[in-house]
């Protein structure tokens, strides 16, 4: 598997299976979010795991009627933020569904949901006098908030980017992805994402192949676009094991005069 040094984007394809990773960053929808104050307080633990509409994704969920009002019955979307390697992110705007999809699509999501629904019973306050009620009740809430506001923070399409990047130019070793160190040093940065920030050594591997397979087809297309002569030599890679490769390297001259360099073949 060869992979170039120069600067050629190391994205990984949209296929049915793996998600395109070079996603535009989010952008701010034409309304504000409610607030986390206008949310049900039996909300703040499964909203948790989701977030809101970016991008192109839509905003509200259209209904055919209006309701008795007269007025719009628009409902916002939620989208799970776990469903990252879909080529459609889930989304719903009913408390029950949220449910029902961690239960049956994310068990580790589910089982952390439901520690945290334990954990917020428990830690209900007792009848106290006025203020001290109001105090209780305002640091529940700050903590729910913090907590959505960091997994929103969270991008899983592009932390995977930066493993690929790690083992195909940096030469790490595949199982890096299972490194605790690695996993505790992502923690330190975000430590709401525990039950997110993994990845199995097969989803890693296929996004990994996948990624290969789009830079195969992009370094071909920019030799047959090179100006003037292409050049091909050898040369010798050293692994993180000490193992020396014979590679067949190409230089060429870009369009806009630029010097590229890449990677023909490795022997497996």
């Amino acid at each position: 598997m060869s992979f170039s040094q120069d600067s050629l984007s190391l994205t990984v394809p949209t296929t049915p299976s793996t998600p395109n990773l070079t996603l535009p960053a989010p952008s701010v929808v034409s309304s504000a979010p409610p607030s986390i104050a206008s949310i049900p307080t039996e909300k703040l633990s499964i909203w948790t795991f989701f977030r809101y509409a970016r991008g192109s994704e839509p905003e509200f969920r259209l209904k055919e009627r209006s309701d008795r009002s007269g007025k719009s019955s628009n409902k916002r979307l939620h989208y799970c933020i776990a469903c990252w390697d879909k080529k459609k992110s889930w989304s719903t705007i009913y408390t029950s569904g949220a449910r029902d999809h961690l239960r049956l699509s994310h068990p580790s999501l589910w089982k952390r949901w439901l520690d945290m629904e334990d954990r917020q019973t428990s830690s209900k306050p007792k009848l106290m006098p006025g203020q001290q009620v109001i105090n209780s009740f305002l640091l529940q809430k700050d903590e729910a908030s913090r907590e959505l506001v960091l997994r929103e923070a969270y991008d899983r399409p592009r932390h995977l980017q930066a493993l690929l990047a790690l083992c195909a130019r940096r030469r790490l070793p595949l199982n890096a992805i299972e490194w605790p160190e690695l996993h505790d040093l992502l923690l330190s940065a975000n430590p709401e994402i525990s039950g997110l920030a993994q990845f199995s050594r097969r989803t890693f591997t296929r996004a990994l192949v996948l990624n290969y397979e789009r830079y195969r087809q992009i370094l071909q297309n920019n030799i047959q676009e090179a100006i003037g002569n292409i050049h091909i030599s050898t040369d010798m890679w050293t692994s993180p094991a000490r193992k020396a490769y014979l590679c067949i390297c190409v230089r060429w001259i870009s369009q806009d005069y630029q010097f590229k360099h890449g990677m023909l073949a490795l022997p497996q």
